[in-house]
């Protein structure tokens, strides 16, 4: 396994020289890691290169793992109880993570009734400290289920977050301002988990459904105007997604075990797909992140975690 190799000599710059060479440093193809019943369900690229921030859905946690398969805890905050989807605003140097209560955390909330929690956890990139934690499912009103599943984040600096229990996406804005973005009972309702990853393109969200397979483009302008992009065949269990060199790369787990790649030349009305590619029966994917134009996805092992198991080991490889 080839090592990453750090940048010494001057601090700036050493960094210049990293940024500028990014695309030129050689990283390992898998980083293994180990932490007891972690089931780290989030994975996202730290942007200068030194590795990974992973959640956890049993600590209600973010961990970094570094190119060597170090883990290491890098933030906790009692509001946190079971920690998914995770992304970095590199340009404000802030990491936001969502938040919920499924029922199978270690640090459950007393307080909460299982599958009722949504929210959104903020901290600082350079030193790992709490800015604010924001109540999402509250602005919705009811009794219904929540949890705060993924998010992506717009380059003006708007965060859209799905909601899997309930046909919502959310919006803060930069100045932390939350808001039901749309909520649409005809499309999105659903059994179990619903709505999942998301990728913001050029004024559009595109947005899938787990438990359908379905994908759907939704306009940032004019949140009602929601369609449905029409698919060969459904990608069940269709879970993390993200945007690297405009192209959509999907993972899909819990059985189902595939990853997928899209394209699209009319903005997200239709899609190409350029590529699948079939795991191994024992990896179960669940989000998928990129640096650079590389895109890696993480192994949560959910199906042990679902089945009642154990397991110690996960890993983050590259596509």
């Amino acid at each position: 396994m080839k090592k990453f190799i750090g940048f010494l000599g001057i601090p700036l710059l050493a960094s210049m020289v990293f940024m500028a060479c990014t695309s030129s440093v050689t990283r390992p193809s898998e980083v293994i890691f180990t932490s007891e019943n972690l089931f780290p369900e989030g994975v996202a690229a730290l942007p200068d290169g030194s590795g990974f921030l992973v959640s956890s859905l049993t600590k209600g946690t973010l961990g970094k793992v570094d190119w060597e398969g170090n883990y290491t805890l890098w933030a906790t905050h009692p509001t946190l109880v079971s920690t998914f989807g995770i992304k970095v605003d590199a340009a404000r140097g802030l990491v936001f993570v969502a938040n919920g209560d499924p029922g199978i955390s270690e640090k459950r909330d007393s307080g909460a009734t299982p599958a009722k929690m949504a929210g959104l956890g903020i901290f600082r990139l350079k030193d790992a400290g709490f800015v604010k934690y924001i109540d999402l499912a509250e602005l919705a009103g009811d009794e219904g289920g929540h949890v705060a599943n993924d998010m992506v984040i717009s380059p003006n600096g708007d965060v859209y977050i799905t909601d899997s229990f309930s046909p919502i996406i959310y919006k803060v804005d930069r100045d932390f301002q939350a808001s039901i973005f749309v909520r649409n009972e005809e499309h999105w309702s659903g059994e179990g988990f619903s709505l999942n990853g998301l990728i913001y393109d050029n004024g559009y969200l595109v947005v899938l459904k787990y438990n359908s397979g379905e994908l759907f483009r939704v306009s940032t302008e004019n949140p009602e105007d929601i369609h449905r992009i029409p698919l060969a065949n459904p990608i069940l269990g269709a879970d993390g997604a993200v945007l690297a060199d405009n192209k959509l790369y999907i993972s899909a787990g819990m059985s189902h075990n595939k990853l997928y790649v899209f394209e699209s030349g009319d903005q997200w009305n239709s899609v190409n797909v350029l590529d699948t590619k079939d795991l191994a029966a024992n990896v179960t994917p669940t989000t998928i992140t990129s640096l650079g134009s590389q895109v890696y996805f993480i192994d949560a092992k959910l199906d042990t975690l679902f089945s009642g198991g154990s397991e110690q080991v996960f890993s983050i490889s590259a596509y």
